[in-house]
């Protein structure tokens, strides 16, 4: 019976009816490979061709390439955010890139995580299929599904009663099967990693962050916060191998209630930002690895202060309230001076948005502004690679200094959403001027898109 539950346990929400998997006798389900989506993507998901998550690669690993598998789960897929590119391990990949030596190799972080997987997948996955690849690296961030599937055998699993913590160590059997994946990997020489899923539970479970105040959910959580960097660093203690606990870099969120909304997107998954913090610990725990170090040709991390630098699109980003407007419209009046810009049909709030008039030739927005403390907040909205987003500060004194830019990553027919907004400050001193150019932008209506919006405090 018990290994009846086992396989019913590969998929027990049957997400290989979801349009992005399709069933597999191995894993119960998984991800849809690029030639099976017509579009290769879904819900801003690209699917490459052997049903990872994100770009193409060679499966044959380049001489110049250090490879890692990340595996787990929705917060490893990256839930919760709108295009991969803010999925963890894409998040990870861009750090080691934006950091490398010139004699360094390329880290290569591939996204093997699927919404649904949990320890038995990760098992199943190295000591089947991720071999073929040639990983020198796996980093495994499992646990959330693991209490998952134990509280579905709590409630319907079995003809016999099982507490969720029995079900969690007799049924889904976490460590075992975790051991087993670290069996697996040491047999084909590749180091492993194990890092904590963050929770959205503070360490008091009596003082819930969760958005709906389902007891049940508390419940299960507060029993994973206890029992999974347990049973992970006990792991990482007998097998010899890093272990990151990312949960007092999220205990800081929760202790300011203010960031949550910044950090969770949900009661499970993370934003762009969460995702970054996620990321960001991952990155150092590796970098003290000799073997990263060496790839790397680095010997120390780049510190939170170096990487909030070369991050400008995710920690200048801020999640909006509502369907995406800030309180009240800019009152700009009759201040800005354009080129090549046209206004958009107000909404119904009197919301404006600005557009190139011509796609040939950037639009340029010139906004006076105080100087130092004021703060603008962007809401651009774009389709195509080819658009982008540019502000400087042009200061009194006649400098140029630039201030945000954001780019799509690829082209996947989704408009970046409203619901997203960047804050900036402007820089300290005199008044001076913003200057927005905006390149691309196919002009349709603001709610179609795409829109620059913006409103200043």
């Amino acid at each position: 019976m018990r290994e009846t539950i086992n396989v019913r346990l590969l998929d027990i929400h049957s997400f290989k009816h979801d349009p992005a998997a399709t069933a597999s006798p191995t894993l119960g389900f998984r991800l849809k490979h690029g030639y099976e989506i017509k579009s290769k993507g879904l819900r801003g998901f690209r699917h490459n061709t052997y049903g990872f998550i994100g770009p193409e690669f060679s499966p044959r690993k380049p001489s110049d390439t250090y490879r890692i598998f990340c595996l787990g789960g929705s917060t490893t897929y990256g839930a919760g955010v709108e295009t991969d590119r803010y999925s963890y391990p894409a998040i990870l990949q861009e750090m080691f890139e934006r950091t490398r030596s010139p004699g360094g190799k390329r880290i290569e972080a591939v996204n093997a995580g699927v919404f649904g997987y949990n320890s038995l997948h990760t098992y199943l996955q190295i000591s089947t299929r991720l071999q073929w690849f040639s990983p020198d690296m796996y980093v495994i961030m499992d646990g959330l599904n693991d209490l998952d599937a134990a509280q579905h055998v709590h409630r319907r699993g079995c003809a016999c009663e099982y507490t969720i913590p029995e079900a969690f160590e007799q049924v889904v059997r976490y460590e075992r099967n975790l051991q087993a994946a670290l069996d697996a990997s040491r047999r084909e020489g590749v180091l492993s990693v194990l890092v904590s899923d963050p929770m959205k539970l503070g360490r008091d479970p009596g003082s819930s962050h969760l958005r709906d105040m389902n007891q049940d959910l508390v419940k299960l959580l507060a029993y994973g916060r206890t029992v999974l960097p347990a049973a992970n660093a006990s792991l990482a203690a007998r097998n010899h191998i890093p272990y990151v606990n990312t949960q007092a870099t999220f205990d800081s969120v929760l202790d300011e209630s203010r960031l949550i909304r910044r950090v969770w997107a949900d009661d499970l998954h993370l934003t762009r930002y969460g995702y970054y913090l996620l990321a960001r610990d991952v990155y150092r725990a590796l970098m003290a690895i000799p073997a990263v170090q060496k790839a790397a040709g680095a010997s120390r991390a780049a510190s939170d202060e170096e990487l909030d630098a070369l991050f400008p699109d995710i920690v200048l980003w801020r999640p909006a309230d509502g369907a995406g407007w800030a309180s009240s419209p800019a009152p700009l009046g009759g201040q800005v001076s354009t080129v090549n810009i046209k206004e958009l049909e107000p909404n119904s709030k009197g919301w404006s948005a600005f557009t190139p008039a011509s796609t040939e030739t950037p639009g340029i927005l010139t906004i006076p502004l105080a100087g130092g403390g004021t703060r603008f907040r962007i809401y651009p909205r774009m389709e195509k690679s080819s658009d982008s987003v540019s502000v400087f500060w042009l200061s009194g004194d006649g400098k140029r200094q630039p201030v945000f830019s954001l780019t799509k990553a690829f082209d996947d027919s989704h408009w970046t959403p409203e619901s997203s907004w960047y804050e900036i400050t402007v820089p300290d001193g005199p008044g001076g001027k913003l200057e927005i150019i905006l390149k691309g932008f196919t002009s349709q209506f603001w709610h179609n898109g795409p829109a620059l919006l913006f409103n200043v405090d």
